[in-house]
């Protein structure tokens, strides 16, 4: 049984997040949203300026911009220097932000990027005199320009990056001026952070900028005497000063976390200051709701890399807890319902299942729905998928075979319908579907959800047949096993083409006693007798024999039985040792 099976990728979600048009703490307003006013003067009311008139300003500070960076990039004959080279950190910032505002093209500036990258990376004076500001304004412009994507030069891209967090981190880890540290505040580190994770997302690249934050919220958390505050970070702030944490709002918070989350840094000292910050913070009332769908999101993903699997006491079901009703409180951007749900079924929050179907209805809305894309409305279905176990009273109790489990019709949920539209959505938008977002669709809604609608069924097998061949052996496990659970028997020689994407090629390699046991499985339920598959399967078994569970084992002796085929021995002898308790298993297959 696939049941257990949590289907997700490498790079979870908000990884659109690079298309938000966001706007971060401090940014001023872009030239665009430019509002004149009336003005009055000695001879009377001037007139609004008229869009030729902005747009006319406009093309010549283009113009003016594109004779600056010309000058500054011009290559001078002999040993002179480009004067490219003179400038600052902070006038480099000044340059690049201008270029955003202007929305000069990334082509247009594209030699201009690589001469400031090299610049970062060669010169050993341009970091000396920066501060965490400049770092933050340049890091900001570098990331809206999309470096990080290898469009300039990936390996000079790494380097800047390096080297700006290796300067980030020295300025927050130096003491200066008494108890200031760094002299970095929570709008400059969440900028400078969230810039370098869009921008390097799972990368020891970014390293360091983690680990200067990690300096600023985990010394913001030591015990110290009253009289003594020298071990705490202290911010100024008009005259008073205050832990540096406490003067995180809720933005700024939700978006640390989510840079820990983002690249897979599970520090339980750290999510224990955030979480504690982001428990005091809920109680003044002016959390939002997508900072609410941010934090559950990088929760529930954080908390999947604890090894020690505690859940730290529940802590996530009282952030929770506090968190769900604030996302009914404000319309939610597809984004924010599509994680915010993913959260919830991640971590199997179940106390306020009312909001979950919230969720669902308002990402299903035609308003939601146009500004979707498939990533979230596929992540949305296997959410659902996921939380149709606690509709099932059956599903959600009991752990034994799969078969037992085969007549047992389960409740119907109160999103199915949500999830019918959802479909819909995928199926118009197929041509952006990926391997990923097909097999987590029909691992959730026929396998899980059991929607068994022909229009569904058919266009949704033609769509994982386009692309079998470039699924890897989860994805194939994920749709054969979705679509046995429905009784799936339109094209038969659809299921052998992808579980030979598996045995057919070096996937067999990476191939898990799971997913093979899995296909073994649908391979029965559908009755395909087709012995080379089965034996093929079974070897990926027995060459993991020592790290196959009893379920594992169990669907593939079944798969065996059904359609009249002998199971190998070796899998009889590890299911009477695991399941019945007998010492039968040999020597002989011993590693």
């Amino acid at each position: 049984r696939n049941d257990d099976t949590d289907y997700e990728s490498s790079l979870q979600p908000f990884q659109d997040i690079l298309s938000l048009p966001i706007q971060l703490p401090g940014e001023g307003d872009v030239i665009d949203s430019y509002k004149p006013v009336m003005q009055n003067n000695a001879y009377g009311t001037l007139p609004q300026p008229t869009n030729t008139v902005a747009d006319d300003l406009r093309s010549e500070a283009i113009i003016m911009f594109h004779t600056l960076v010309n000058e500054l990039v011009f290559r001078p004959r002999g040993n002179a220097q480009m004067k490219l080279r003179s400038l600052s950190l902070q006038q480099l910032a000044d340059i690049l932000q201008t270029a955003i505002t202007l929305n000069i093209s990334r082509d247009d500036l594209q030699t201009a990027t690589i001469e400031v990258l090299d610049y970062l990376t060669t010169d050993p004076f341009i970091l000396k005199k920066s501060n965490c500001r400049d770092i933050s304004r340049i890091l900001l412009s570098l990331q809206r320009l999309r470096v990080g994507t290898g469009m300039y030069n990936l390996d000079l891209e790494e380097s800047g990056m390096q080297r700006l967090g290796a300067r980030f981190l020295e300025i927050v880890d130096g003491q200066s001026n008494g108890r200031l540290r760094g002299k970095c505040d929570p709008k400059t580190l969440t900028t400078v952070v969230r810039s370098g994770i869009l921008m390097f997302p799972r990368s020891d690249v970014t390293k360091s900028l983690l680990d200067a934050a990690s300096i600023l919220i985990r010394d913001d958390s030591i015990p110290v005497d009253v009289a003594d505050h020298n071990d705490v970070i202290f911010v100024d702030y008009g005259g008073v000063t205050v832990p540096f944490l406490e003067q995180c709002n809720d933005y700024e918070l939700s978006w640390l976390l989510w840079a820990f989350a983002i690249s897979r840094r599970f520090d339980k000292h750290v999510f224990l200051c955030l979480t504690d910050q982001i428990l005091d913070n809920i109680s003044d009332d002016s959390f939002t709701a997508s900072s609410a769908s941010r934090v559950m999101w990088s929760t529930s993903v954080l908390l999947s890399l604890d090894e020690a699997g505690d859940q730290h006491d529940g802590r996530h079901i009282d952030l929770f807890h506090q968190l769900s009703p604030i996302l009914l409180s404000s319309h939610l951007s597809p984004t924010d319902l599509s994680c915010a749900m993913y959260a919830i079924a991640k971590t199997n929050y179940v106390f306020d299942r009312g909001v979950f179907d919230f969720l669902a209805e308002e990402l299903a809305s035609d308003e939601s729905l146009n500004h979707a894309n498939t990533r979230l409305i596929s992540q949305a279905i296997w959410s659902c998928g996921k939380m149709a176990e606690f509709e099932d009273p059956i599903m959600s109790s009991t752990e034994s075979l799969v078969i037992s489990q085969e007549d047992a019709a389960p409740n119907q949920p109160p999103y199915l319908n949500n999830v019918y539209k959802m479909l819909t959505f995928l199926i118009r938008h197929k041509a952006h579907l990926t391997p990923k977002h097909v097999a987590e669709t029909i691992w959730a809604a026929f396998g899980r959800l059991s929607i068994s609608d022909g229009y569904y069924l058919s266009e949704m097998s033609g769509i994982a047949s386009q692309i079998a061949s470039q699924c890897n052996s989860r994805e194939v496990a994920n749709i054969v096993w979705g679509l046995s659970k429905v009784d799936y028997a339109d094209d038969p020689q659809l299921i052998c083409t992808l579980v030979r994407v598996i045995t057919h090629s070096k996937l067999s390699n990476n191939c898990t006693s799971q997913e093979a046991a899995n296909c073994i499985y649908a391979l029965g339920r559908l009755g395909i007798r087709d012995q080379e598959l089965f034996s093929a399967l079974s070897s990926i078994i027995k060459n993991q024999i020592h790290d196959a569970n009893s379920q594992a084992i169990a669907n593939s002796l079944w798969g065996h039985d059904v359609v009249g085929l002998p199971a190998p021995p070796e899998l009889l002898s590890v299911w009477a040792r695991d399941t019945l308790g007998m010492d039968t298993y040999s020597a002989k297959y011993e590693i």
